[in-house]
């Protein structure tokens, strides 16, 4: 089956490369690149705990300040693949999420009032993240007045192509099924495919969502099409995709 993936590098490539491995043909158009910020004051250093909510903060973290202080501060990532990251990173306490924010927060109040981590404003949580995110996490964590300070480490462009190279690439070997991970990556896609009038083009391509939230930025025309992972994480949203590709 041929299948667009628009996600930023690096991830772009190792989905590719995973697509290919399972019998598809990937279309690469990352629509989105991630860049480091500058060293910013939101300290981290002295943290009773860090969290992380996408691969791309542990990888530009170091641009962001003098990178973690101590490996043995419990790390909190959203999923697997970001976990991975961490421990490649050098972290030897890493605490795996169900795979979003909501969770993820859900996950570390159950530490705090089981008393599995300790917070206080000298040694707060510091999330480390991107300045283009959901804000559901930090919402969780304010309300529940734990101490925490953000870490900006690094932005989202996005990447800018002619029409005549979108039409080319899009629907000169139009794909029959879409990987959308974001809801950032989701709203600059459908942006593009309406520019160049290829939204009616593309109802008989398959939607699939990395998460419910992905999956209200798909228009309202092409929601017969959508479908959701049954866990926000790439695995699943790959068991998925195999198994449209086999019915259909």
């Amino acid at each position: 089956m041929r299948v667009l993936v628009t996600r930023p590098e690096p991830g772009a490539s190792r989905t590719a490369a995973l697509l290919q491995a399972r019998g598809h043909q990937p279309i690469v158009l990352p629509l989105t690149r991630t860049v480091p910020l500058a060293e910013n004051d939101a300290a981290n250093r002295s943290a009773g705990a860090y969290a992380v909510t996408s691969a791309a903060a542990l990888r530009h973290w170091p641009a962001a300040g003098s990178g973690f202080q101590d490996g043995t501060v419990p790390l909190y990532a959203v999923g697997e693949a970001t976990g991975k990251a961490a421990q490649d990173a050098g972290f030897a306490d890493v605490r795996i999420g169900p795979g979003d924010g909501d969770g993820l927060a859900g996950m570390i109040l159950s530490d705090v009032e089981a008393g599995r981590l300790q917070l206080s404003e000298s040694a707060p949580l510091i999330y480390v993240a991107g300045r283009v995110r959901r804000s559901g996490f930090e919402a969780a964590i304010d309300a529940a007045k734990l101490p925490f300070r953000v870490v900006e480490a690094y932005d989202t462009e996005e990447i800018s192509y002619s029409t005549d190279f979108l039409r080319k690439r899009i629907l000169g070997d139009q794909p029959l099924a879409v990987l959308l991970y974001s809801q950032h990556g989701a709203a600059i896609l459908f942006d593009r495919l309406s520019r160049i009038d290829a939204l009616n083009t593309m109802k008989n391509s398959l939607f699939l969502c990395l998460s419910p939230q992905v999956a209200a930025s798909v228009p309202a025309s092409l929601r017969t099409q959508t479908h959701v992972a049954a866990a926000p994480n790439e695995a699943d949203l790959l068991i998925l995709l195999d198994a449209l590709a086999a019915t259909s």
